[in-house]
């Protein structure tokens, strides 16, 4: 006999699969809804939560951490979320066995301690994010009496190093070209898919032909967990359609059958590799600069922030802004080099030239 309803665990249907998640702390349950097996994981998941409660005492950072883990608002975060979260609090926790720590002693001073030994330890992008979370925490917990107030100011996080380049840069056609010229079939699949669509990886990896309505794609994000619907180029339409269905996925390996996000990127990474010792592609190609390609040809064909955002899925213009950094220095230096072949005399004065020498030269 089936069972119907179990307490504490929530269910959700995504693409035509349910999944199951233990509400208190947010874990996912691995075994199949009302199975034995799925009874048993959700009993020993109670007992661990019920010791946990008896452990951590009010007033402490791990009586905040887990209230806060056990609440509505992080239970309806997206799973990709949930794990970086979660990532920050169990080094928050496990580091120096924090748990017992007096929320109190929880100062500004101490945040950027903490934030320095998370960079030495896991660089800078873990420590940003461990900020992050330690503020979010912070402010979740303040009108509930449970911290009372946030330690975290502005300018607190690292900012990039001068030399350093920016991470998934948006990528040339040439590259696009050259990738696509030399992937295998099966990697094709892929890039072609994420280069028309702004698609993450791993969503491109899951998405399977149900989604395809014959012009565009209707899949849910992972990160945000939104529905949105993707229009295929019509450029690209042509080689979309021509993909033999083998599977269930659109995106599958050589052995046709679904790829793995790691195996998938070790791929990448290999022709990637290959491509760069024959100078075909630049150094900084990343399977999610192919999110940012998109958006910046589309701010060059001149598309507004609205649209693009539409289109890939974005909830804030931040992203979109960040994507499109370049396309923008090149729109102005465009337009300026417009307005200097309008006025060549004007410019030429401007310079301390003499229109009839430079004529000359």
């Amino acid at each position: 006999m089936g069972v119907y309803r179990v307490k504490h665990v929530h269910r959700v249907k995504a693409k035509g699969r349910e999944y199951c998640y233990f509400r208190p702390t947010g874990e996912k349950i691995k075994a199949p809804y009302g199975s034995a097996e799925f009874l048993a994981e959700v009993e020993a998941l109670e007992r661990k939560w019920a010791g946990h409660q008896k452990t951590v005492s009010p007033g402490t950072l791990g009586h905040l951490v887990f209230s806060y883990r056990a609440s509505p608002e992080f239970r309806n975060l997206a799973d990709e979320t949930k794990k970086d979260y979660n990532k920050a609090f169990d080094w928050l926790l496990g580091e120096n066995n924090r748990e017992d720590m007096p929320v109190e002693t929880l100062t500004s001073p101490m945040v950027l301690a903490l934030r320095d030994s998370a960079y030495d330890q896991r660089k800078r992008r873990f420590a940003n994010n461990l900020v992050s979370v330690i503020s979010l925490l912070c402010n979740w917990g303040k009108p509930r009496d449970l911290i009372a107030h946030n330690p975290v100011l502005r300018g607190m996080k690292i900012r990039r190093p001068k030399d350093q380049p920016h991470l998934n840069r948006a990528w040339g056609m040439d590259e696009l070209e050259a990738v696509l010229t030399e992937a295998s079939a099966a990697m094709r699949v892929g890039i072609l898919l994420m280069a028309c669509t702004a698609m993450r990886s791993k969503d491109a990896l899951k998405t399977t032909w149900r989604a395809y309505d014959g012009t565009g794609l209707r899949f849910v994000q992972s990160k945000t967990s939104g529905e949105i619907w993707v229009p295929i180029p019509r450029q690209a339409k042509v080689a979309f359609d021509a993909i033999e269905r083998k599977g269930v996925q659109i995106v599958l390996n050589e052995a046709d059958q679904p790829y793995t996000s790691s195996g998938y990127r070790s791929n990448f990474t290999k022709l990637k590799a290959k491509l760069e010792a024959e100078d075909k592609v630049r150094p900084g190609l990343t399977l999610h600069g192919l999110r940012h390609t998109m958006p910046t040809m589309l701010f060059e064909a001149g598309a507004s922030l609205e649209q693009i955002m539409s289109l890939c899925g974005h909830l804030s213009p931040h992203m979109v802004l960040t994507y499109t950094r370049s396309a923008k220095q090149r729109k102005r230096v465009q337009a300026v080099l417009g307005l200097m072949e309008q006025n060549t005399p004007e410019v030429v004065k401007l310079y301390g030239l003499d229109c009839k020498t430079a004529k000359e030269d």
